[in-house]
């Protein structure tokens, strides 16, 4: 067995052993400002419901209810960072939002954009990378109206996971393309997780210097004000 086709017998063995619960969490750490990909698990569920319905995975999750699963999650995440928001506003979602991985620049990306767009940007958010994960907090911010704010966010939750969840029964309607083109194959998994990871560093590393940057900019008052010595 090669490469590609372990990381994908371990990647459904993972979400067949998770099952529906798992879609939930790990969908609503995805709809949060943890760094957990949809697209390294809906499509996985559909890749395993269709074993379900081949009779070779009896345990995996149902297609339909997977990705219902997965919207739930999804819409349970964003009325958190959506509710937190609302309560913290702008000053407390940059400094308490910090905390569990908000990038200040990329909150501010994502208020113009809901500004230029309105209630429409939750919708148009979810298929754009950075701004999935931040536009329910700007929606918040914003004080949108709960129903429609729900109501967007279900529609594009549900047309995403749709999408994701359908390549992956896709992708197992073509296994054996993929076992026999398994070398180049293997060679653009490297390059995608290599891609992958030098990205996540490089988004570490903006992190740590936001957060370097403002602890300085609030630390230097203090020292302007403190005493010299001098007489």
């Amino acid at each position: 067995m090669h490469l590609t086709e372990r990381i994908i017998e371990f990647c459904a063995d993972l979400i067949t052993n998770l099952g529906y619960v798992g879609i939930f969490i790990l969908m609503f750490c995805e709809s949060m400002y943890v760094p957990v990909p949809s697209f390294a698990v809906m499509p996985f569920v559909g890749y395993v419901a269709h074993e379900l319905a081949e009779g070779k995975r009896p345990n995996a999750p149902e297609f339909w209810l997977g990705v219902l699963v997965g919207v739930l999650g999804g819409l349970a995440g964003s009325l958190s960072t959506y509710y937190f928001g609302r309560w913290a506003g702008p000053a407390g979602v940059r400094r308490w939002g910090r905390y569990a991985g908000l990038v200040e620049k990329d909150l501010e990306a994502t208020q113009l954009w809901f500004e230029k767009r309105g209630m429409l940007s939750v919708l148009l958010g979810r298929f754009v990378p950075v701004v999935r994960h931040f536009i329910s907090t700007a929606a918040g911010i914003a004080r949108m109206s709960l129903v429609p704010f729900i109501a967007m966010t279900c529609t594009g939750a549900f047309i995403w996971d749709l999408f994701l969840a359908s390549l992956g029964w896709w992708l197992k309607e073509r296994y054996a393309i993929i076992h026999e083109y398994s070398a180049p194959i293997d060679a653009a998994v490297i390059v995608l997780f290599a891609g992958g990871f030098l990205y996540i560093a490089h988004r570490l590393r903006q992190r740590i210097r936001a957060q370097r940057a403002e602890l300085k900019s609030k630390s230097s008052p203090a020292d302007l004000d403190a005493p010299t010595g001098s007489p």
